[in-house]
């Protein structure tokens, strides 16, 4: 069992982050909309799978197409590669779950799996090239996205304003992690991101004080991030999300607004 979640990144291993990270914006959705006890089972098992089969699937191919020693690799030595990649796939069994719940969503699960499929698999394998960054970025405002139209026959206006912070934060943890493996090389850049999620959250706010959370948030990075350095131990800081530098607490902060205000 331990194998099959360090396999599917359940368990992180090593440098590699756990899957589970993600689910967070699923569950942002959730609170952000009226509550449907099937329907949000249903999504959560089908992105769950998703992400399961995304994050095999990255190790797989960065095995295969870089040599790079993952849990992957192992499970090549032990099974071949066939095997392998066929227990890879095997989560996507839960997608046809997003049936229970709508049509957009079903659809918008159908465009995230497309966009994990072409930042890790060839012929596109887009982690490699210069855009290829955006994608997890992209990923995270979907997710809510789709989860919130599981439940509600249409989005609302805070959830569709939410959206574009939500790919500003994510945005800053994937700098952080082309900085741990030295595809960034300067600091400077994860200091320079808290800067247009205060700009826009702070207009945001004018509209709806619930964005007040998005100024809180920014301003705690913006300020932690002046201390960071070349010694940081930035594996350690993607590990720990809750730090100041990161404030992934923006997420929780946001779903207690949502129920509040």
């Amino acid at each position: 069992m331990m194998e099959l979640l360090l396999f599917y990144r359940v368990k992180g291993w090593r440098s590699k982050l756990s899957c589970l990270r993600f689910m967070v914006y699923p569950l942002l959705g959730f609170s952000l909309s009226p509550l449907k006890p099937v329907e949000v089972m249903a999504d959560a098992l089908a992105v769950l799978g998703g992400s399961m089969s995304a994050y095999a699937l990255n190790d797989y191919f960065d095995f295969r197409l870089r040599g790079e020693e993952n849990f992957s690799s192992r499970m090549v030595e032990r099974m071949g590669e066939g095997k392998t990649l066929a227990l890879a796939l095997l989560p996507l069994l839960l997608l046809p779950l997003s049936l229970l719940t709508t049509l957009p969503t079903l659809l918008l699960l159908l465009l995230l799996l497309l966009l994990t499929l072409l930042y890790s698999a060839p012929p596109f394998r887009l982690k490699e090239g210069r855009g290829g960054f955006l994608i997890p970025p992209l990923c995270a405002p979907l997710l809510v996205l789709q989860a919130h139209l599981a439940l509600s026959p249409h989005p609302s206006q805070r959830v569709l304003l939410l959206l574009p912070l939500l790919f500003l934060l994510q945005l800053h943890l994937e700098v952080l992690h082309l900085l741990d493996v030295g595809r960034v090389k300067e600091v400077k850049w994860l200091r320079a991101l808290p800067f247009p999620h205060l700009l826009l959250s702070s207009l945001l706010s004018v509209l709806d004080p619930f964005f007040l959370v998005g100024v809180l948030s920014s301003c705690v990075r913006l300020l932690s991030a002046r201390k960071m350095g070349a010694r940081t131990e930035l594996l350690k800081l993607r590990k720990e999300a809750w730090r100041p530098e990161i404030f992934a607490e923006e997420l929780a902060l946001y779903a207690a607004a949502g129920l509040l205000l």
